[in-house]
This record gives C-alpha cells, structure tokens and sequence, in this order.
C-alpha cells in the first residue's frame, strides 16, 4: 500500500499538488528503468488464530430438572415496548422493518436471511428467535446452578449477535436442544461460523461441554478458512477410536451401509462406529431414519439349506433350546408378543436370543394378514430332548387352518372350557379385546391350559385386520366417541373415533398418545402407543 499522504492545504490546492506529484513520479520511473518491475507488493497481514477453548464435563447424575418458565423470555428491558424477539428480528432484518401501528412494538415484515438454511423470509411469523445455545443445553452445562435474574439474562441477552438469531421456525424445532453433536445447520457453510459462536457463547457464560460436543465442534471447525485454536480440557478423553466416527454424517460420507433397527421401520448405523450418538431404543442401532424400499440396503436373503443343529455339549433343562429354530421344529407353541402384532417364543425357553423390544418375546414374527389367525398348534408330545425336524425353518407364522381340525366339543364334558384356542375358535366362542396391544382373543378361563404371557387375562390373542371387521362380527371395532374424560380404552376406538396418529421419539413409528389410551401399553416410555 502506497504511504498515505498528509496535507493541510485547501482542498482547491489538492489538484494541482497531485498532478505535480504524478508528473515527478513519471521522471522517476524514466530514470531508474525497470526498477518498477522488481518491487514485490507487501503480503497480506496473516488472520490470527481464533482461539477456542471449552471445559469437558459431563453432566452430573443428580442434575435438577429443566423447567422452561425458569429461563424467563421475552422481555423488556429498556421499555421501548419491544420485547427481545421483536429487537432480534429489527436487528437481523436487512432491509427496513415496518411495524404493525406507529408504537412500533411489533414487526410487520423486513427481510430475513436464515444462516441454518441459506433461506430468505419477509414474514416474522415464519421465523423462530433460537438460542443458539438452547436454554436446555445451558441447563444441562452448568446453568442449573445459576440465579433466576442470572438465567433472565441469558435468556434474552443482547450482547453477543450470535446469541440470538432469527431462524426458520422448522429448522430451530428440528434443532430442539439439540448440541451439535446430534445437530447441526443444514447449510454447511455456516458450519464454521456456528461452531465458533457456540464455543464463543459458552466461554462468555462459564457453561462446560461434553465429551461429544467437543468432539463435533472440532469436527465443524476444520470448515473454517483461517486457522482455529480449538482446546478442550478436562478429565475426559475427546479422542475418538479408532474405526469410529464423531457423527453420523461422517459415517455416511465414509460409506458405511445403513443396517434395519429391531425397533419400528428404521434404518441407521452400528451403535458401536458412532460411541458419542444417542441410542433411543436400545435396540445397537443410531440415527434410524425410514428409508423407502428403493433406497433400502440390500440384505442377504437366508440360506436355502436348513442348517444342521448340533446339540450343545451342556445339557439344557426340558423345555428350552439353544435356538429359536429348534424350538420351532420341536413344535414349541408362538405366544403374542406385548408389542406390535408378533408372534415369538418366551425368552426363557431360547435364553441366548435378544429380546429387542424388551417384551419378553423373542423371534417374534409378524402373523399372516387374515381376519382371525390361529395359534400355532400345540406340541403333540414334548420329549427331554428336542429333536429338530429335517428341515427347520425359522420360527413358523400361525397358520390360518390349524391340523389337525379342532372339535367343537368343550373339555372337559360339561365344563364350559376348552383343550385349545382352536377348539374355542371352532365352538364359535367370541373374541375380546385385551388390554394390552391390539391383541384379540380368548378369556384366559375358556382354555385354561393357554398361556397369558402379558398378563391380561387373554390368551391367544391376535391383530385383528381392520379391513375383516363387519357389524356382524364380534371382534369388530364399533364406531366410538371418547369417553368422559377424553380417553378410549383400546387404540382401535381411538383409530375409530379418528383421533390423529402422532410421531414416536424412538423408532419412525406413528401412534395415540398415550393419555389417550392409558391401558395400552408404551413399550419404549415415549409417550406414544399402538405405534406402526
């Protein structure tokens, strides 16, 4: 850069000063030859180091609860009658705002750039005012501990530009509390700036960060165009394994193949590659999403042969096996499952197999689609040591013609009772609801020797097909209106009276909430029921 040139002439002068300088600087240059041509501009002033630098903690065991109404907001502090959001929004705005009356208190429009999406907006009504922090997150790192006034002004501080930002309403709801090792802004532009501001606000407030939140942010500062000092320190590793990786979409971005949950229709990655990502279900399965069958993972269909069982070497008590597919071919009867329509063995009979769903059903199957689908028949005669058929399969679905034909005649004599789910079934004997699923079957003291594996005194219960249910039929749904405090007593009533199906927190499944149906049972404690 040229010297800067000082004068204290008028500025009439200043022309004709600078037509002599130039024309002193020509006779130079036709002196000194090409001494022009070898001067080197000076190099632009190297950008300093952001320096960053967070505190590992993890959350304590005995951390209080998070109450929203204690981070109180919006408010307004200098009384102009614009409380926090709306000085957020004419802050951001990079056009003029125009507000709703001549007190100026509420924003009409202006336009907004959303920095999470790279999207612009003219209405504030599509906008959310985020934390970049959220409240929660604040809570969870230290803010738990602080005074109402003190989380007040964290609440609505106005100090720091990054703080506060208006965002598009889906984008901050998809956020949630989210850190940014479970979310991060769909414009990975903003990736370096969003890291660094999240790193800059917890310093300014004294907050920690967890191991996994320290790992992530060092993952969205290597974004950055100019060098990043980036420390975390604390008793805490932020080091990854080796063969793992901070978060899912570096999983995805590596290759590796999305794998089926046991929970619901989801499909995501080994719980083992991603040791910082949250698994919901417990089922060793992370960041399940609902994929469409075309985009599907191909899975290797099961080999045709029928594998060779081979006894175990330690004898196992009578009644169970090293597999659910010799309990199968030693004709061990499928019992309903308390979640969802399958049909599996008790975990006790095949104690090496997982229980994913923690219903106490393994192997479970869904039955064929049919109106009132059978049990599988019970085992003719159960012998010490079971003896595999020839060509086991997996566990067999209940077949819909049960053989041998059950008889109509109760057992024993006189006794309203029966032999067999079967015999109850071909006696005409009407099905009930039972209180746990969707199961439809029989009482449990028409076949005493059936067993009730949730409890609910019903036994052989099946998923009955809306599409099979008639006036006529006993096991049909009636039309129904809530009961007198909102509520039905079966998922079926609700889908009858049209109650709206909600998104589960664990899994892609949809179902009643479960307030609605609160003798359904919510297997995975989401707060949603009768998911499918």
């Amino acid at each position: 850069m040229p010297p800067a040139i000082h004068s204290s002439h008028p500025l009439r002068r200043i022309a004709p000063t600078l037509a002599l300088l130039a024309a002193l600087l020509l006779l130079a240059a036709a002196a000194c030859g090409d001494v022009f041509d070898r001067v080197v501009p000076p190099s632009p002033p190297t950008p300093a180091a952001i320096d960053l630098s967070l505190t590992v903690a993890e959350p304590p065991d005995d951390l209080p609860r998070y109450d929203r109404d204690d981070w109180r907001h919006w408010v307004d502090d200098d009384g102009d009658c614009q409380d926090t959001r709306q000085e957020v929004l004419v802050a951001e705005s990079v056009s003029r705002v125009t507000f709703r009356d001549d007190r100026q208190c509420r924003v009409e429009a202006g336009r907004w750039l959303d920095p999470y999406t790279g999207s612009s907006f003219t209405d504030p009504g599509e906008l959310d005012v985020d934390h970049l922090v959220p409240l929660a997150n604040a809570h969870r790192s230290g803010g738990w501990a602080w005074s109402p006034e003190r989380k007040r002004q964290f609440a609505n501080s106005l100090g720091d530009a990054a703080h506060l930002i208006a965002v598009t309403a889906s984008a901050n709801r998809q956020k949630g509390a989210k850190g940014p090792e479970e979310w991060r802004p769909p414009d990975m532009a903003y990736w370096c700036e969003y890291a660094t501001a999240w790193a800059r606000v917890k310093r300014a407030w004294d907050l920690t960060a967890t191991a996994a939140e320290a790992i992530a942010l060092r993952d969205m500062l290597r974004t950055c165009d100019g060098p990043v000092s980036f420390e975390a320190t604390g008793d805490i590793p932020v080091a990854l394994p080796a063969g793992t990786y901070a978060s899912c979409a570096e999983a995805e971005a590596a290759g590796e193949p999305r794998v089926k949950g046991a929970q619901g229709e989801g499909w995501g990655f080994p719980a083992s590659l991603l040791p910082n990502s949250r698994d919901g279900d417990s089922d060793g399965v992370v960041c399940e999403v609902a994929l469409p069958a075309s985009e599907q993972p191909t899975v290797s269909p099961p080999p045709t042969s029928t594998p060779a069982f081979v006894p175990s070497a330690t004898p196992l008590p009578v009644g169970v096996y090293p597999s659910c597919e010799e309990a199968a071919a030693a004709g061990e009867e499928g019992v309903q499952g308390f979640i969802g329509p399958g049909v599996g063995f008790p975990q006790e009979q095949v104690p090496t197999a997982r229980d994913g769903d923690g219903d106490g059903i393994v192997c479970e199957v869904d039955p064929p689609a049919t109106a009132t689908p059978a049990t599988v028949p019970a085992p003719a005669a159960a012998t010490a040591t079971p003896t595999p058929a020839a060509t086991a399969t997996p566990i067999p679905a209940p077949t819909a013609t049960p053989s041998p034909a059950p008889t109509a005649t109760p057992t024993p004599a006189g006794a309203r009772t029966y032999a067999s789910c079967e015999e109850a079934e071909a006696a005409g004997e009407t099905r009930v609801q039972g209180s746990i699923g969707e199961g439809w079957g029989f009482s449990a003291e028409l076949v005493p020797s059936a067993r009730d594996g949730d409890g609910d005194g019903v036994v052989c219960e099946v998923r009955r097909s809306a599409s099979s249910s008639t006036s006529a039929d006993p096991t049909a749904t009636p039309t129904v209106a809530p009961g007198s405090e909102g509520t039905y007593a079966s998922c079926d009533e609700a889908e009858a009276a049209g109650e709206p199906r909600v998104q589960g927190s664990s899994g892609p499944g949809r179902g009643f909430a479960a307030e609605l149906v609160p003798s359904a049972r919510d297997g995975d404690g989401d707060g949603v029921v009768c998911e499918e």
